[in-house]
């Protein structure tokens, strides 16, 4: 994250903000998970969200430099006033959604067979419209690993919808 030059210390704040956003995505899921070794258990609200999606856009000034890193559909604009007083946008972030030929570019390369089935409205695998983002395990975790972690209980519900059913069915 930081070199040594002379006696100052370079930061490659590319990395560090890279870094930081998949070590947030990797704590999300870890937290997520049970840990029988120091007795957690499954907590339904913290797996909650994990499942569900957040994006982000973070802006860093360190010196005269102006770092941002986003993920997902947030973006980052910044107004820079002209001569008569009126400002001029420029664009610091791209969104990551269907419409972000490098980032489509980016999913085809990593997926060259589901070209058909990726992106579908402007979706991807019809269901996300940002196309990263913090959380959504659902679309990281092993399929094995969510029908582990997220199997309804349906034994408790089963006898009683069965009985209230059939009492509706012959009223």
């Amino acid at each position: 994250m930081e070199e040594s030059i002379g006696n100052e210390i370079e930061y490659n704040m590319e990395k560090i903000m890279i870094d930081s956003f998949l070590k947030l995505d990797n704590d999300l899921m870890i937290e997520a998970l049970p840990n029988p070794a120091s007795g957690k258990t499954l907590d339904k609200e913290t797996l909650d969200v994990a499942m569900s999606g957040s994006c982000a856009c973070v802006a860093l000034i360190k010196d005269m430099d102006l770092y941002v890193a986003n993920l997902g559909d947030a973006r980052a604009v910044l107004g820079q006033e002209i001569d008569d007083g009126t400002y001029v946008p420029y664009q610091m972030s791209f969104e990551h959604n269907s419409e972000n030929i490098n980032e489509m570019k980016r999913l085809f390369d990593e997926h060259p067979n589901e070209h058909t089935t990726l992106i579908r409205d402007g979706r991807l695998l019809e269901m996300l419209l940002p196309l990263r983002a913090f959380g959504d395990v659902r679309f990281k975790w092993p399929q094995k690993k969510l029908k582990r972690l997220c199997s309804p209980g349906l034994r408790t519900w089963r006898h009683t919808f069965i009985l209230f059913f059939s009492t509706l069915c012959h009223s």
